[in-house]
């Protein structure tokens, strides 16, 4: 079983590592546990995983990094001055945490919408000197009434529409 947590960010509920720690020990069958961020609330979220990544009897965690674009333009999109820097600052220390711990990884996710649709290939290059580069990248786009879905893997090409 596949467990997704969603809905903004997870952790800025005050509970939110008990909601974790109840589904490790809770729900049987538990293979993975995948978890969205967005990096607002990097020290948060970031001690968050110090503490859930500890835990020596738990699944495979997938940690999702929203970054919707480099720099300003992702802190255009989600509204939030800074947001960027935060993300890939707490972006960086998860990875850490994910290769100390092990049975975790971290990935970056990315909507595609018409506010940067048109800035998505350059952001990929630039992204290209960051160390996370190598990571690979789900865009998710919406189209009319169709979710589409590729994974990138160093060129944009048809994307999979789902109804």
């Amino acid at each position: 079983m596949w467990v997704s947590f969603s809905g903004g960010e997870p952790h800025l509920r005050k509970d939110f590592c008990g909601i974790m720690e109840s589904s490790f020990r809770d729900i049987r069958n538990i293979a993975m546990v995948n978890v969205p961020n967005n990096g607002i609330k990097a020290d948060r979220c970031v001690n968050d995983w110090k503490h859930l990544l500890a835990i020596r009897r738990r699944p495979f965690v997938y940690i999702t990094m929203s970054l919707d674009g480099e720099g300003a333009v992702h802190d255009e999109v989600r509204g939030v001055e800074g947001n960027y820097e935060s993300a890939v600052a707490a972006f960086e220390e998860i990875d850490a945490l994910c290769k100390q711990h092990g049975n975790a990884a971290i990935g970056i996710g990315l909507t595609i919408s018409k506010f940067n649709f048109d800035r998505i290939i350059r952001f990929k290059k630039g992204y290209q000197l960051h160390r996370i580069y190598r990571r690979k990248i789900f865009f998710a786009v919406y189209k009319m009434d169709k979710l589409c879905v590729k994974e990138f893997n160093g060129r944009l090409s048809r994307f999979q529409c789902l109804k």
